[in-house]
């Protein structure tokens, strides 16, 4: 009987543990909860913003491309011009 007595620092010792656990899982689950959704949309807003410029981008490039592949085109439909070199 005597080797089952615990001291009062094995008990205390053990509830301070079982409420450090303990904070600690509220915490994480905290975290889970509240947290990570609300980066994630703030990841998905990032996103969205960067997909924006980066179309506009691409837009903006084409659409200048577009310019010069219809000049050259209407020159080419033009023929060849007279230069005064040839002349």
């Amino acid at each position: 009987m005597a080797g089952m007595v615990r001291s009062l620092r094995f008990w205390l010792a053990l509830a301070l543990s079982t409420v450090v656990v303990t904070v600690t899982i509220v915490v994480v689950v905290v975290l889970f909860v509240v947290l990570v959704p609300r980066l994630n949309h703030q990841v998905e807003s990032s996103n969205r913003a960067l997909g924006i410029s980066l179309a506009r981008q691409v837009d903006d490039f084409l659409r200048d491309s577009a310019e010069v592949v219809g000049r050259l085109a209407g020159e080419a439909e033009a023929g060849p011009r007279d230069s005064p070199e040839s002349g």
